[in-house]
């Protein structure tokens, strides 16, 4: 922390502790057939549940997989989605990352650019230190 910097003790305790909570999961449908195509679940052909929006499908409607930590999901491991909410979910990715690139380049314009870190120059707590005071930064300007 540097005594010349105008970000606060109590501002910096705050940021680290607002992190998102993850939205609920959904109620998962014990349908008799599948979503998409209405045929009968039984011994051969299985219901599954798409971990996005809780509808029951058969094993072809829900072969896609996408990472849900937003849900409570682990982050690492893609979860079973169908069709639909993997085109909502694709969509959304590709939304978030052209933002955050607009945004880094603006900042990059602006001359305002913060680095992720310093190669070789930078300890973790110096990286942890800028990126919780561009945290801030940001959430003063929105």
């Amino acid at each position: 922390y540097d005594e010349n910097d105008d970000v606060d003790v109590g501002e910096y305790e705050r940021a680290r502790t607002l992190a998102p909570r993850p939205l609920p999961q959904p109620e998962w449908e014990l349908a008799s057939s599948c979503y998409s195509c209405n045929r009968s679940f039984n011994a051969t052909l299985h219901r599954h549940h798409c971990r996005r929006c809780g509808h029951s499908y058969c094993g072809a409607h829900s072969s896609h997989s996408h990472r849900l930590p937003h849900l409570g999901f682990d982050g690492e491991v893609a979860e079973r989605v169908c069709k639909r909410c993997k085109v909502v979910l694709d969509s959304r990715d590709l939304e978030e990352r052209v933002v955050w690139r607009l945004a880094r380049c603006r900042d990059y314009l602006a001359g305002n650019l913060t680095p992720y870190f310093e190669t070789g120059v930078d300890t973790v707590e110096d990286a942890a230190y800028r990126l919780t005071r561009a945290a801030i930064s940001l959430a003063r300007s929105i």
